[in-house]
């Protein structure tokens, strides 16, 4: 019944799903730019809680913004949600790792963007315990941020790392860089920090390799997206 239903649908008002199919044509974003581009809210079904940003389409649009409900945003966070748990259980219906407050890394981008939005409505099930926070790591760059997070990591553990692929091999790139040059005279006045160095360093050793992630947290689980997981899944 919204105007943009009756473009999209060319007037058509299917009563079942059987007809929906046969009558509702395929579409890309490209039937929907004119609209949703600049953010109308008066074309759609429902009045959207919040805008988010993804990629675009080379030559044809910068980026691509789409509205969600407060009803689509809900159900995004069950299948977080549901993910975070997949991720860790050993079995079917084993939920016993599944943490209160889960202390998630943020590598994602910030909002608008969708993975620092899915991130956020995330909270809507289970408030994680973002580090750094969420207010803090929304107003740092990119580098400064995971910077942050790194060192608060050493002191508070990690159970889960969230974001694209690439980035999560680049943040481990810099975690294992990053490991061994923290001074000896910050370290003596942060025990929980020297304690977690210092068993990464055995682990590391023991395995004659440079440390990585592994050696300094053991995370419950590592959730990535985007089409080159395949790639850099080892």
């Amino acid at each position: 019944n919204c105007p943009l239903g009756q473009k999209i649908m060319r007037g058509k008002r299917p009563r079942t799903v059987e007809e929906f199919r046969r009558q509702a044509p395929l579409t890309t974003y490209a039937d929907y730019i004119s609209d949703l581009v600049d953010k109308k809210e008066d074309v759609l079904p429902a009045k959207p809680v919040t805008w988010v940003r993804t990629s675009g389409k080379s030559g044809e649009y910068a980026c691509k913004w789409l509205p969600i409900t407060a009803e689509y945003a809900n159900e995004l966070s069950i299948i977080m949600y549901g993910l975070g748990n997949l991720s860790h259980c050993k079995g079917w219906g084993d939920t016993s790792n599944f943490p209160d407050r889960p202390k998630l890394v943020y590598t994602v981008a910030p909002r608008p963007y969708m993975t620092g939005s899915m991130a956020c409505m995330l909270q809507m099930q289970s408030p994680p315990e973002y580090i750094p926070s969420l207010e803090e790591a929304e107003s740092l760059p990119f580098e400064d941020r995971i910077s942050l997070g790194f060192k608060q990591a050493l002191s508070r553990g990690i159970d889960y790392f969230f974001g694209l692929s690439l980035v999560l091999v680049a943040v481990g790139e810099k975690y294992s860089q990053s490991s061994g040059k923290t001074g000896i005279r910050t370290l003596l006045s942060q025990p929980r920090v020297f304690l977690r160095l210092l068993r990464g360093k055995v682990k590391s050793k023991l395995a004659r390799r440079p440390m990585l992630p592994r050696d300094l947290w053991s995370v419950k689980g590592i959730i990535s997206s985007g089409v080159d997981s395949s790639v850099y899944r080892d």
